[in-house]
């Protein structure tokens, strides 16, 4: 398949192949926002998920167990944030989205400041509870229970997977990153 050269001809053309449409800068503009506002939605969908299982204290360790997961839809958001400040080119452009991502950050900085302060609360009245239930079953001999989620083992196990995935995200942040300056140093030469 044959390329054809890039242009700037009718509306900011960013390249075209034969047979294939040419996409416009304002196109791929649109096409980052999208992405970025899809991953907006998967978080804002998981932090409702969060805000729904606090209602009930019995979720405690499953509101635990999801915000492992928490940061990955953060990193996922920031990641696609990159990408579309790869694309911006107007300084107003890059300031309203930099303020959009500040706007939302501080609101996920608030609602995992009350999710941990939910969670410190309710373990602290479940350690009491738990306090109270060993003290009145050692009248009748010892007992031992340890949950998969309390070993080590598993701990070691969630750990090392957590670390792989926020691995390949700063892996995939360092790749946006690197192309962003290609493109702000192509960007330059052209001007």
């Amino acid at each position: 398949m044959s390329t054809t050269p890039d242009s700037d001809v009718g509306g900011g053309i960013v390249s075209s192949r034969e047979g294939v449409p040419a996409i416009s800068h304002e196109e791929t503009i649109a096409a980052a926002k999208r992405r970025r506002a899809t991953e907006k939605g998967f978080l804002t969908k998981q932090m409702g998920t969060l805000d729904k299982l606090t209602d009930n204290i019995n979720n405690v360790n499953t509101v635990r167990e999801i915000m492992h997961a928490f940061p990955r839809f953060v990193d996922k958001f920031n990641v696609a944030h990159v990408e579309l400040l790869g694309v911006l080119t107007e300084q107003e452009q890059v300031t309203e989205a930099e303020q959009y991502k500040v706007n939302l950050m501080d609101q996920v900085m608030t609602f995992e400041e009350g999710l941990h302060n939910w969670i410190a609360q309710h373990e602290t009245e479940e350690e009491e509870e738990s306090e109270q239930a060993r003290e009145s079953l050692s009248a009748s001999g010892p007992h031992t229970a340890e949950s998969d989620q309390d070993s080590p083992i598993y701990t070691d196990k969630v750990n090392t997977h957590l670390e792989a995935e926020n691995k390949t995200v700063e892996d995939e942040i360092m790749e946006l990153s690197t192309k962003q300056q290609t493109n702000f140093a192509e960007r330059a030469a052209v001007l």
